[in-house]
């Protein structure tokens, strides 16, 4: 009901997404490549490493093991890829391939040998069983993606126009099985049980949420209007965390009447999200990347440049 900041780093490009494991967050900076942070100070998180992409910048990221899985855009735009990161030495980052594509990528899921790619246009999977030389297996066209989770054998798209449900047990085989059509745009999506949360855009502004329990058919359940779009969202044990110009924490226990708990302004422009635990990891864009846990304290002190900022905060503010 209180979100407190415990961690904040201002870097010079904008961070687009963040993942953690163990005591290092990775990001994806934007212009400034693949970064690494030390974490064991969260009041001062530090620079480890950074891992440039001459004439690209970093989207999305993923970790699995000592690999991480960075979607990446040409500065011109239309050209995508994805690359493989050793990181098993934090301090001395190693291309272990790179797999060029002709789209913009958005998001990606990794399980196991498998690499799930949402690109502003379709949907990939490669087999990375070989991190040396990641193999395409299956593709589908996709119109304007937003987001993508992955639950057992199925993937879950936010999209242009709703969600699309992609059966994934063959992975060489994807197979669309379920859609559902939503109000404008689908921005986000995170899974959890058997619900699904999709943040919504353009006609009403809003967090979806949607009953997966039978995946060829979901069915909205639950919606909750929002000031802007969710471009960012977590979730676990009926509680969830949305980016819109700032963190808003909804309680969902009873998922067709969510309501909010609490929200907290936060620097630059919040996007993607990672919840460890109790910890949220925020990718704020140009306002740097934020550490943020619950907290009964009154007031947040985040550092910006030239100074600070004092975000009070209680159940409505």
């Amino acid at each position: 009901s209180a979100p407190a900041s415990l961690g904040f780093y201002n870097t010079t490009a904008e961070i687009r997404d963040v993942a953690v494991s163990g005591n290092y967050a990775f990001a994806a900076a934007g212009k400034e490549g693949f970064v690494v942070f030390d974490l064991r100070n969260l009041v001062y998180p530090s620079t480890v490493a950074i891992l440039e992409s001459e004439g690209s910048q970093s989207l999305a990221v993923a970790i699995s093991g000592t690999l991480a899985y960075v979607l990446e855009r040409s500065f011109s735009g239309g050209q995508g890829g994805l690359r493989v990161v050793d990181i098993s030495d934090v301090h001395n980052l190693r291309t272990v391939s790179f797999s060029p594509f002709d789209d913009t990528g958005v998001d990606l899921t990794v399980v196991g040998g498998t690499v799930y790619v949402l690109n502003y246009n379709g949907f990939i999977v490669f087999d990375v069983t070989n991190p040396e030389r990641p193999t395409a297996l299956c593709s589908m066209g996709m119109e304007q993606g937003g987001g993508l989770a992955v639950r057992n054998t199925y993937a879950y798209v936010a999209r242009r126009g709703g969600l699309s449900v992609i059966d994934v047990a063959d992975p060489a085989s994807c197979t669309q099985v379920g859609t559902l059509n939503l109000a404008g745009s689908s921005t986000s999506i995170a899974v959890n049980a058997n619900l699904a949360y999709i943040g919504q855009n353009w006609y009403t502004n809003g967090l979806n949420i949607v009953d997966i329990t039978n995946p060829q058919r979901p069915r909205t359940i639950g919606f909750l209007a929002t000031p802007y779009p969710p471009y960012g969202i977590a979730a676990a044990n009926a509680r969830v965390y949305l980016t819109n110009f700032g963190l808003r924490v909804i309680d969902a226990q009873d998922p067709s009447h969510p309501r909010e708990e609490s929200q907290m302004v936060l620097p630059g422009w919040p996007g993607n999200l990672e919840l460890v635990g109790r910890k949220v990891y925020v990718a704020a864009s140009f306002g740097g990347m934020l550490v943020l846990r619950d907290n009964p304290s009154a007031t947040a002190v985040i550092p910006v440049s030239g100074g600070t900022l004092t975000a009070p905060f209680d159940q409505t503010t």
